[in-house]
């Protein structure tokens, strides 16, 4: 049995297993949604034009990004240093964004991003925005607190922090839990939004929390893309994703298609 990941990102995210597109086809409506939600645009109001200075926090290969740019304000320009445990992913993220309008990139960061937590890392400092779309999720909670007052450092006095995080209802941290839960595997449960909202609570930092939600659909007939989308839910090629997740399918199974219902908070936070 393969066991659950512990910081696996780098290992996953490697492997020639690794159907983005497929994962891309499902889970667009996750972005589509932040997008509509908060204003990118505006995170450039009220600062002096030139580049705004960006720290992507798990780059990944830049799906994000290539989103946003299309809807960007002419004129927007991220500067962006990466940070990500993937070499794989900076080389893709980097090669990505050179394609696109409204991002460069500066300097690239090989660490996890506990690695903040004790300064090991030599970032910049004064980002105008510092964004952490889904990669909290499999950080060590107990590093959290020094990686956040790193992190306040590290912004402008007119900087932001946005972190897009599932919640503990989200279909994704229920799946993952079933999965640790059922097959015995070592691991540990991915962190939720409402824990990075108690520790920025307990360090005194103010934040606004926007909840969206939305639904990951996948036909019933399309195996290879249930099963490209539970391995990444483990973040394991191996496993039997389907066999595994057996017992606990028809409880997403609506007319046709597979439906998870998830559930995500933005974090806004200023220095």
């Amino acid at each position: 049995m393969s066991a659950a990941p512990i910081n696996t990102s780098n290992t996953f995210y490697s492997e020639a297993e690794w159907d983005e597109q497929a994962w891309i086809d499902v889970i667009r409506v996750e972005y589509d949604t932040l997008i509509a939600g908060f204003d990118f645009n505006g995170l450039h109001s009220g600062k002096t034009p030139g580049n705004l200075r960006l720290l992507d926090l798990g780059c990944g290969t830049g799906i994000f990004a290539r989103f946003l740019d299309p809807l960007l304000d002419e004129g927007i320009q991220f500067d962006t240093d990466l940070l990500d445990i993937s070499e794989q992913s900076l080389t893709t993220c980097r090669a990505n964004l050179k394609e696109l309008e409204h991002f460069s990139t500066s300097e690239e960061f090989l660490f996890p991003i506990e690695a903040i937590a004790n300064d090991e890392v030599p970032l910049n400092t004064s980002y105008d925005v510092i964004w952490a779309l889904h990669s909290f999720t499999t950080v060590e909670v107990s590093k959290m607190k020094n990686v956040l007052r790193v992190l306040r450092r590290l912004l402008s006095d007119t900087g932001y922090l946005l972190i897009y995080q599932l919640n503990a209802q989200s279909s994704y941290q229920i799946l993952h839990k079933y999965y640790l839960d059922s097959t015995g595997a070592a691991g540990r449960a991915y962190m939720e939004a409402e824990k990075t909202s108690q520790i920025l609570t307990e360090i005194g930092w103010e934040f606004e929390a926007r909840p969206f939600e939305f639904v990951h659909r996948i036909p019933a007939d399309d195996r290879d893309a249930l099963e490209n989308y539970l391995q990444k839910v483990v973040l394991d090629h191996d496993v039997d994703a389907i066999n595994s997740f057996e017992a606990l399918l028809p409880e997403f199974l609506k007319e046709g298609k597979y439906e998870f219902p998830q559930k995500v908070s933005l974090l806004v936070l200023r220095k």
